[in-house]
């Protein structure tokens, strides 16, 4: 019989980020490391949104099916954001228990409350100078102009009261530099 030596829990990683920022982008390369047999998953979200093409990957469910699910007590971490909820199952919590380190995509509002669920949670705001965020938005062709300055103007304002717990990570080049930073921070 073998002895299995116990893991050390493993962190769960709260990542934050105006949309555009990177966080699909950034949650496609901790997917990639998972293939590849490092100790982290990318947690996915189930949202009462179809699944749409060039869009983050989701369990997409009814409204009545996420009603279910909240009273069930299925999730972990459930908020509500843009017409829609979004739900983080609570399977996350065995993956944290055998060792893995847990990347989840939040909502920046609901952060102070998924504190206060897991206190033991790592706030990370992916960060992107407005240019860059504006380039972006513009080119995945998702929003008017409108809500696009609406987007500018909501990330702006957040960047402001970012708690000062956040560890930040710059989104400005390639993904894989934000990768870097996020690997280093989960030691893997």
């Amino acid at each position: 019989m073998h002895n299995k030596e116990p893991h050390e829990a493993g962190k769960l990683i709260y990542l934050m980020g105006a949309s555009g920022s990177g966080k699909d982008s950034l949650l496609h390369v901790v997917s990639g490391w998972q293939q590849a047999g490092q100790r982290v998953i990318a947690a996915r979200r189930y949202i009462t949104r179809e699944i749409r093409p060039g869009c983050e990957v989701h369990t997409a469910l009814s409204q009545q099916d996420f009603d279910f699910c909240e009273r069930a007590g299925d999730f972990l971490f459930n908020w509500q954001a843009h017409g829609f909820q979004y739900g983080i199952g609570r399977e996350v919590l065995s993956e944290l228990a055998c060792g893995k380190h847990v990347v989840m995509n939040g909502s920046r509002r609901y952060l102070v409350t998924a504190q206060d669920i897991y206190p033991g949670l790592i706030p990370v705001c992916l960060e992107v100078l407005p240019e860059v965020l504006e380039a972006r938005l513009i080119a995945r062709g998702r929003e008017n102009a409108e809500e696009i300055s609406a987007r500018l103007q909501r990330a702006e304002e957040f960047s402001k009261i970012v708690p000062d717990n956040t560890i930040r990570i710059s989104n400005n080049d390639q993904i894989e530099a934000a990768a870097e930073q996020l690997r280093g921070l989960l030691d893997i």
